[in-house]
């Protein structure tokens, strides 16, 4: 009977420790940013709070571009040099968001963290650039991580009120990815374990792409900092010291890759939706990374679509061969250089194109109202 309360005891024992500093660990960090950064101890969001992270969690969109976000930091490029930013997000979560009144030009721009441009201080990115050089009006929408239809339904939020002359939609090559659950499940790169909409049979669907792991990050999303803290820094280790992935395959098989097939897919059709959201409104497409085969999927697309194209991210990959220090420390993100580069080359080629830059040149119809994409 006495072992028996014994080996009760050891277990009751194993079970409470575990608990105990968990807690204890939840408690301490909450301290921590409450003193840091003034979050107040009762916030309990893990992933997106509204305090310490430009974007936030949103039943709808999965997560969105902060609400009157702003930050002061020192970040370095790929070579290490160091300059301070400042950034901010207005009321609507805008990098940017110009007079809709305004008889300029104007300009939407909706992409993913290239376009929230974290790595860039306000007036800097490179949608700014067009502002100065066109004399436009200009309409910046970035979240990290986004994919297409989540990028689609900015759009259809937005569109009617700003009224754009011209929409400049930002490609990624991980939007292959976060286009189809299947492959964001089997990523090691692109997955931030967070619940996002995807457009599945026609409808969107709510899913959170982390298999026997949902109701542990769903959990730790809504809830628990500590364990939010604990579960990115694994998902950082993982992606650091990868050898491969998905993404891996698709480069193999190239588009014998069944899962990018279909990624492709579900990307056309969404795109399609694009189009017809925008009506005659022209839209300028490009892509930030310049990686084979997701560039040739997008120029695809595009021309499916009556997209303009131009493939951005191999301009600033070529900058960077030349030596130039355009990227980011991370290595793969614009620094404000970059963002300069990019903005030229945008800024150059929309002069070039009277149909484009010229108001009198535009047909001035109103993009079609929203179709009400159903969800589930």
């Amino acid at each position: 009977m006495a072992r028996r309360a014994q080996t009760i005891g050891i277990g009751v024992g194993i079970l409470v420790i575990p608990v105990m500093l968990f807690c204890a660990g939840e408690v301490w960090l909450r301290m921590y940013q409450r003193v840091k950064a003034g979050v107040p101890f009762f916030e309990k969001s893990g992933a997106g709070m509204s305090h310490l992270s430009p974007i936030t969690l949103d039943d709808e969109l999965g997560w969105r571009a902060t609400e009157q976000y702003r930050e002061d930091a020192i970040v370095k490029t790929a070579r290490g040099k160091t300059y301070e930013i400042s950034r901010s997000q207005d009321e609507h979560g805008f990098r940017m968001f110009g007079d809709v009144h305004s008889q300029k030009m104007k300009i939407l721009a909706i992409g993913d963290s290239f376009t929230q441009a974290v790595h860039a201080s306000d007036g800097k990115p490179y949608y700014a650039v067009l502002k100065k050089t066109l004399d436009a009006e200009v309409f910046a929408y970035g979240a990290g991580g986004y994919g297409t239809l989540q990028e689609y339904m900015i759009l259809d939020r937005y569109v009617d009120l700003i009224k754009p002359d011209l929409v400049l939609w930002e490609y990624c090559s991980n939007d292959f990815i976060n286009n189809e659950p299947a492959l964001e499940r089997a990523s090691r790169f692109n997955n931030n374990g967070m619940r996002r909409p995807y457009w599945i049979d026609g409808k969107i669907q709510m899913i959170l792409p982390a298999g026997s792991w949902e109701r542990t990050r769903e959990f730790a999303n809504r809830h628990s900092r500590f364990m939010y803290f604990l579960l990115s820094r694994m998902d950082r280790l993982r992606a650091r010291f990868a050898s491969d992935s998905v993404e891996t395959d698709i480069e193999r098989q190239l588009f014998d890759h069944p899962g990018f097939r279909h990624a492709i897919q579900i990307t056309d059709e969404l795109m399609g939706r694009v189009r017809a959201r925008a009506g005659a409104i022209p839209i300028l497409a490009f892509s930030c990374d310049g990686r084979s085969p997701y560039t040739e999927a997008f120029q695809s697309i595009s021309t499916h679509h009556d997209i303009r194209f131009l493939n951005a991210g191999t301009m600033v990959r070529e900058a960077k061969d030349r030596g130039e220090d355009v990227l980011d420390e991370d290595q793969g993100h614009w620094n404000e250089d970059g963002h300069r580069l990019v903005g030229e080359l945008f800024a150059g080629y929309i002069k070039a194109t009277p149909m484009l830059f010229a108001r009198h040149s535009i047909a001035r119809h109103e993009p079609p109202h929203s179709d009400s994409m159903t969800s589930e």
